[in-house]
């Protein structure tokens, strides 16, 4: 089983689109009329900032207690890019291989929320990539990637594509081929939003609404037939995640099912994704089985979702008590292990 000593000796690349993650918290019983316009203007109670997108993931495997995180993906020449860069660093992350660039501004997602015992989201304002990423920086990132798994005692890359326009991120079709180069040498988690299938000899990583809006999936049959058409045409393990469903690990069409641990209203469930593949990959790089590693990733999902308003703090400890109680528990038991 997982321990810490253990973990301290793990190394892990993440690379894709680090976001930084802003949380605005307004106090709407505080209001008074803009004298510039017709308006309401907010007090504003807080500010939080956090890493997101593939910055959630590096953040939640130094949480976990991963020893070496390599940061690879590009931010812009801005404060906000200065802001997720400090919060990382902070973390004991390796952020030599975030480019600082120009060309693009650093991808933010800026949420307002009413400050409360349940925080309310509402607006959002996005600050996003719209055009191609220049082939320099692609071929920077690529070049960091083979010089990262060739000279480092790296045990697995977590890739994560978080735009839905094509070429727009870190993971273009240049960098999706040299990740699908390394992963005949290393364990490779891919996880993308609207391409699931552009990274070869990887491990594909959605969840249900990715998957069924995805290129692969196949309408004219069953959820779990498509599954299963996917991972023998592909050869590629393929996890999808399913909200209170659970997950559904996919080997050589055979799934297996991950039941989701039973958690109490209310829940937030932004990050639950990344915390899924966190907790998931970070177990694998242990030695654990699939199925163990994805029972891992639940907890750590579940354990994210009763943060509100945050995509979480998972530590280790925090997670390993809670898996074990829930393997006690007899509504695990309920759920053995069942493939179909």
């Amino acid at each position: 089983m997982l321990n810490k000593r253990h973990l301290q000796n793990i190394s892990i690349a993440v690379i894709g689109d680090y976001f930084l993650d802003r949380f605005i918290y307004i106090d709407t019983n505080r209001t008074n009329k803009s004298l510039y316009g017709n308006g309401p203007v907010y007090h504003v109670n807080e500010v939080r900032k956090y890493a997101g997108a593939a910055g959630t993931i590096a953040k939640n495997l130094a949480n976990l207690g991963v020893g070496h995180i390599y940061a690879i993906g590009f931010i812009g020449n801005d404060s906000n890019g200065v802001d997720l860069r400090n919060s990382m660093t902070a973390l004991g992350i390796d952020c030599e291989g975030l480019i600082v660039t120009d060309a693009c501004i650093t991808p933010t997602y800026t949420m307002v929320l009413q400050k409360g015992s349940v925080q309310s989201e509402i607006c959002e304002y996005d600050y996003l990539n719209d055009s191609v990423t220049p082939i320099e920086i692609q071929k920077q990132i690529s070049s960091a990637i083979y010089k990262l798994a060739n000279e480092n005692d790296l045990d697995a890359i977590i890739a994560l594509d978080q735009l839905d326009t094509e070429d727009c991120g870190v993971i273009t079709s240049l960098v999706a081929k040299t990740l699908s180069y390394i992963g005949n040498k290393k364990i490779v988690c891919f996880d993308s939003r609207k391409h699931i299938g552009k990274v070869k000899n990887a491990i594909i990583k959605c969840n249900y609404k990715e998957f069924m809006e995805s290129e692969l999936y196949d309408s004219s049959i069953t959820f779990q037939d498509s599954c299963k058409k996917i991972s023998k045409e592909t050869g590629q393990t393929l996890i999808v995640t399913k909200d209170k469903e659970g997950a559904f690990i996919v080997v050589d069409g055979k799934v297996t099912h991950i039941p989701a641990r039973e958690i109490e209203q209310p829940i937030d469930s932004r990050g639950a994704g990344d915390a899924f593949t966190s907790g998931f990959v970070t177990a694998f790089c242990c030695g654990t089985s699939l199925y163990t590693s994805g029972l891992i990733g639940a907890v750590t999902a579940s354990l994210c979702v009763t943060e509100i308003g945050t995509t979480g703090r998972m530590l280790f400890d925090d997670v390993m008590n809670t898996y074990e109680r829930w393997r006690n528990h007899d509504s695990f038991r309920y759920f053995s292990k069942i493939t179909y």
